[in-house]
């Protein structure tokens, strides 16, 4: 199948840039880890405690969902 995506190679997909692999580590200043370049996530030596922040959404995540569960329950059959 042939796309004609001018991204060069016999294949449609052979130069698409996920078939090189990452390039996560490409500069010094940028991530080092593919998951960094993805998703911005570093590993910071907290030791597994979790941030007031990361409470505070989850807290009301959880609040948020049981307040539809019970929504859902209470609705008339």
């Amino acid at each position: 199948m042939q796309l004609h995506t001018a991204l060069g190679g016999g294949f449609a997909l052979a130069a698409w840039p996920g078939t090189n692999g990452t390039s996560a580590n490409a500069s010094p200043q940028g991530p080092a880890t593919a998951a960094a370049a993805g998703f911005g996530t570093t590993a910071d030596g907290s030791g597994g405690r979790v941030s007031g922040k990361t409470f505070g959404v989850l807290s009301v995540g959880t609040l948020a969902l049981a307040s539809l569960i019970y929504i859902w329950w209470a609705l008339p059959r």
